[in-house]
């Protein structure tokens, strides 16, 4: 407002011991509290001059004022916070793709990530997701009854461990698609040595029967690769003696793929002559590799808008699309 100046300071005295409120913003800013609410929660359709707008936000951060999660939510009958726990998320470059974009789609609908690290934190996820009044919690943990019930109770919907993992069978037939338009009906299957792939892996394997049995292709038998060079070597020597018709191996990722190239190296193996290897994640090491790696694109950043999409989508709306295939990069090494 011109002519007014407008003072920015915490309130004094036993206010500056409370918590900040919107009328504190409002007063600070020269403007009505609706103001305040409709700049903060980016209400559509207000005719609010940007300068308004910036004026509010500059004041709502120099005050520390943060919107009370469930009063807002109670307000506007849903959360806008998505609350992720990352007990047993496995990390690397292609989850981080993914992340990327599930958060940045999140946020252009106006929702928030919150993510919450650790597996032995002292308070349970289902009781943070009610303290933030999360609109959904994505977990990989089996909750119990009265957990779903007092998330159900509080509005926090729960999504299944199964969200992130996408189409396994669809990334699976791809992956061992692939081998069978080259001739490959004997395979091996390579799975990870980490704790944290364990659950995961389980599902890949079963998805990859699966798939096998629907390629009419033989899926042999299963080798676990670690960060033991020696024992890959060993253990994949023993695989191949044990299945000698195999000529080919599809790995659960691009990592274990890339141990067994280097086992195979150490045998003295010919690839993709003796043993084409395929990969899945398409990281910029399988492009390094010598040979360089075969792999599977999920096109994690499409998957991941997708998915947030899908996630804060009403629950009875039918899907307005379908998840993207994933595509064969085609190298050296099958």
């Amino acid at each position: 407002m011109a002519g007014m100046t407008v003072s920015r300071r915490r309130p004094a005295g036993d206010d500056a011991r409370r918590r900040p409120t919107s009328a504190d913003v409002a007063r600070a800013s020269g403007v009505s509290r609706a103001t305040v609410s409709y700049v903060l929660n980016n209400v559509a359709g207000q005719t609010i001059p940007e300068s308004t707008r910036e004026r509010v936000r500059e004041v709502a951060r120099e005050l520390g004022y943060v919107p009370n999660a469930m009063a807002q939510a109670l307000k506007r009958g849903t959360s806008r916070v998505i609350l992720l726990d990352l007990y047993g998320w496995p990390w690397g470059p292609a989850s981080d793709r993914f992340m990327a974009a599930f958060d940045a789609e999140l946020a252009s609908a106006g929702f928030l990530l919150l993510v919450r690290h650790g597996i032995g934190a002292a308070v349970d996820i289902e009781d943070v997701a009610v303290q933030v009044a999360a609109h959904t919690v994505v977990s990989r943990r089996e909750f119990d009854a009265g957990a779903v019930e007092a998330m159900g109770n509080a509005g926090v919907r729960v999504a299944a461990s199964q969200f992130f993992q996408g189409a396994q069978r669809d990334l699976l037939l791809v992956q061992l698609g692939y081998l069978r338009e080259r001739g490959h009906t004997q395979l091996l299957y390579a799975l990870p040595d980490e704790p944290s792939l364990a659950e995961l892996a389980r599902i890949r394997l079963a998805a990859a029967k699966e798939a096998a049995r629907a390629l009419g292709v033989d899926l042999h038998a299963t080798v676990t690769l670690t960060a033991d060079p020696v024992r890959n070597r060993d253990d994949l020597a023993a695989a191949l003696t044990a299945s000698p018709g195999v000529t080919a191996m599809a790995a659960y990722n691009d990592d274990v793929a890339l141990a067994a190239l280097a086992a195979c190296a150490r045998l003295g193996i010919a690839v993709p002559d003796r043993l084409a290897v395929i990969g899945l994640d398409n990281t910029r090491a399988g492009a390094q590799a010598m040979p360089t790696l075969t792999t599977v694109d999920m096109d994690l950043d499409t998957i991941g808008r997708f998915a947030a999409r899908r996630l804060i989508a009403p629950p009875d709306a039918p899907p307005a699309e379908s998840l993207p295939r994933a595509t064969v990069v085609a190298r050296e090494s099958a």
